[in-house]
């Protein structure tokens, strides 16, 4: 009678254990997917970022191409056409003028371009990794869980065994 009721609190003890255990491996979970959720959402913010650039860029270069086409339309194209000197190196001055601006501008755009992809990049690489890593991190505690349960069965099976022996040798001294 008592081993039976040692038998059943230790049951009892080991499936509280085993509840907890799961317990813990889903507070892990969710705080690993908070800190990628947080860990993303900045991220988001680049990419943000990223496409006000791209769209500035764009604007940019839509707005180079038409100063560049009244000015290109001006410069006489055709045989025996003449045309006064000074209007000609005005309108290529500029040009020149504008392709400067736009160079220092691409040059500095290039340089931001560079450094967002290398972080999008060092970013897909990380959550790649974090992600194997979870994986893992699952794979390991569900082995652990596994053992714990075995090793739970086996501690149960012993304590049954030294219970059923002693019972046994009470029933042989008291013969």
């Amino acid at each position: 009678m008592a081993g039976d009721f040692l038998y059943n609190v230790w049951n009892a003890t080991s499936e509280l254990r085993d509840y907890v255990t799961m317990k813990r491996i889903t507070l892990q979970q969710l705080r690993r997917d908070m800190r990628l959720d947080s860990l993303l959402i900045e991220q988001i913010t680049y990419l943000v970022d990223w496409a006000v650039m791209d769209r500035k860029h764009s604007m940019s270069l839509v707005g180079a191409t038409d100063a560049w086409e009244p000015c290109t339309l001006h410069l006489p194209v055709t045989d025996g056409a003449r045309a006064d000197v000074q209007m000609v190196k005005d309108s290529i001055s500029s040009v020149v003028d504008v392709m400067q601006a736009m160079g220092s501008s691409m040059y500095h755009l290039l340089s931001r371009v560079k450094e967002m992809n290398s972080l999008v990049s060092n970013l897909a690489t990380v959550a790649a990794l974090e992600r194997v890593m979870l994986d893992q991190c699952g794979d390991l505690l569900a082995s652990a869980t596994t053992m714990q349960a075995l090793n739970a069965c086996l501690l149960a099976r012993e304590i049954k065994n030294v219970h059923e022996n002693y019972f046994v040798s009470l029933d042989l001294t008291g013969m």
